[in-house]
């Protein structure tokens, strides 16, 4: 077995994960564990149907064109592929849908965006697809910050505190950011064939333990020539902090069940939340990251 370290735990896994850190034996001892194996879907939860899922807190499953997921008592997530799907295609859901619905079963929530750390504290980058969320991460790193995670952001609350544990030091970047950065596409980690994206590796600070969140920016795009960034308040804060769950487009009208809302208003009552509104054919990443600096530091 592999084991890796992720979001706080020890990960037991029989695939490998290229894109994580390793721990030693000792160090997994003072870690929670979970495991990530292979073994049969259950028979009783297969349909005719492909795609499909179910989150509760005990048992929560998945189904897609590439696999079966079973996730159990927030420690385990078991795997059954279909077809002859690559470890590394399959890695992508057990990581992503995997381990999203394994820490809901553990109470911690999983947030659809990435995080960087200051000396304030933790940033979270959170938008639409395509928005600029990957432009401005990179911005802040850039200006010294420390990478935390890519893509899903894991939070738990202690003390009224809002915490974000690391993920793994690699970015997601599109290949036209690869691109324009004159990365070696040969020497990166090519991880979707349909988004056409590749796993960078962070080679600055990566911390190995929870930070702080001292706030939340959600990325539009808007058609207006004016970017504008706005503090939410209200229902419209707490909507936009329960639009960034990972878990929202298999949660459907669970979205709001009074589990899922109670963590989202945690997370309301918790950070100050930005509405970024940007233009659509305008690069305004620097604007942006120097507007978003002078209201969190």
């Amino acid at each position: 077995m592999y084991q890796y370290r992720i979001y706080g735990m020890c990960l037991l896994s029989d695939i490998c994960f290229p894109q994580l850190q390793t721990v030693s034996a000792e160090e997994a001892k003072l870690l929670p564990q979970i495991t990530v194996v292979e073994a049969p879907f259950p028979a009783q939860l297969k349909r005719d149907t492909v795609h499909y899922s179910h989150i509760a807190k005990d048992v929560s499953y998945l189904s897609n064109s590439y696999c079966y997921l079973l996730i159990e008592q927030g420690n385990r997530i078991s795997y059954e592929r279909k077809g002859t799907v690559s470890d590394l295609l399959l890695g992508g859901y057990l990581l992503g849908w995997g381990l999203s619905m394994l820490c809901h079963q553990q109470g911690r929530l999983a947030i659809h965006g990435s995080c960087v750390a200051g000396p304030e504290g933790a940033l979270l980058i959170c938008g639409n697809s395509s928005s600029g969320k990957s432009t401005i991460t990179r911005q802040l790193l850039s200006r010294g910050y420390a990478f935390l995670a890519d893509d899903i952001s894991v939070l738990h609350f202690h003390d009224n505190t809002v915490f974000s544990a690391p993920a793994f030091p690699y970015q997601k970047l599109c290949r036209d950011a690869v691109e324009r950065l004159a990365l070696p596409p040969e020497e990166l980690i090519y991880i979707d064939e349909k988004k056409d994206k590749f796993l960078v590796p962070y080679k600055g600070i990566f911390p190995t333990a929870p930070v702080p969140v001292r706030g939340l920016v959600f990325l539009t795009v808007t058609q207006e020539d004016i970017l504008t960034i706005t503090e939410l308040s209200g229902v419209d804060k707490f909507r936009t902090c329960m639009n960034t769950l990972f878990l929202k487009p298999l949660l459907g009208e669970s979205l709001y069940a009074p589990e899922n809302g109670v963590m989202g208003l945690s997370l309301a009552s918790q950070l100050p939340v930005y509405l970024v509104e940007r233009p659509a054919n305008k690069d305004c990443s620097k604007e942006i990251v120097s507007k978003l600096l002078t209201y969190t530091e």
